[in-house]
């Protein structure tokens, strides 16, 4: 129950845009009913564009191979372990990412790559120099260091959840 309540949150996080007319409840899959049963009760009470971010969600989870799934499952388990304010300021940067042309995106997922690819002391070295340009506010606007244990954590997260400053976020 718990894990289907878990791939309900991820499928919600997986959305951007409605695709099509929300089905009612009596009109999904059984295999979908079976995947959303804790919404049973409130499905038809959703709006429209939220049913149909969550079919579109569940459709992309469901193309999945197990390594994605586990990807996309670490992922959301570090969001959770961020605090209100850190989970607002990722929600707000997914929102400009989603808001940027297409040739931003990719510019931005090749820099990404990049990144991940160096060493490191060089990726460390690249995040002390973001954090001295951006006058580190007092902890504000750090790149927090990667998980040296997972090399696709992309730059400027932290697997423990925290802020990379004292004080901040949980460990």
């Amino acid at each position: 129950m718990i894990r289907q309540l878990r791939v309900i949150l991820i499928i919600s996080l997986l959305t951007t845009l409605p695709v099509f007319a929300a089905p009612s409840w009596s009109e999904l899959s059984s295999d979908q009913q079976t995947t959303l049963v804790q919404l049973k009760d409130s499905w038809n009470d959703i709006s429209e564009a939220r049913r149909d971010n969550i079919i579109a969600g569940l459709k992309r989870w469901e193309s999945l191979d197990a390594v994605n799934k586990s990807r996309v499952e670490r992922q959301f388990e570090r969001y959770k372990m961020l605090d209100a304010r850190d989970r607002e300021t990722v929600r707000q940067q997914f929102e400009r990412f989603q808001q940027m042309d297409d040739s931003r995106k990719e510019e931005l997922r090749k820099l990404y790559e990049d990144f991940k690819s160096k060493p490191d002391s060089e990726r460390d070295r690249l995040k002390e120099k973001f954090n001295n340009s951006r006058g580190n506010q007092n902890g504000n606007n750090r790149a927090p260091d990667n998980n040296p244990n997972d090399r696709n954590s992309p730059p400027g997260r932290n697997n423990g959840g925290g802020r990379n400053s004292s004080g901040g976020g949980k460990r």
